[in-house]
């Protein structure tokens, strides 16, 4: 996800910084290690109030979290599962472009 959201249009990079990290993420992938394991590697721990990766806003702890809070099971009015979805299409799409 990391690298799809940091890329312009064209398929190039934002940045060089951001194409360090995207590599950096896909290496420790391929260790097989989990996703959350790569992204603390290459990103570091939660910090409150930012997103890894993404800079300012919630923890991705307070959004995937399951707890009874709404807080914790919304990000920004969309629930998980809406999340989800979008994040799945955005991958679909994602893989439709590079054919």
């Amino acid at each position: 996800m990391y690298s799809i959201s940091h890329k312009k249009s064209d398929g190039s990079f934002v940045n060089e910084e951001a194409k360090q990290k995207s590599d950096l993420l896909e290496k420790e992938l391929e260790k097989n290690c989990s996703e959350e394991a790569a992204y603390v590697k290459v990103f570091g721990k939660d910090r409150s109030g930012y997103v890894r990766g993404m800079g300012f806003g919630v923890c991705p702890s307070q959004v995937l979290e399951s707890t009874s809070s709404s807080s914790s099971s919304q990000f920004a009015g969309i629930t998980l599962a809406e999340w989800n979805a979008m994040k799945s299409e955005l991958q679909r799409a994602m893989r439709n472009f590079k054919l």
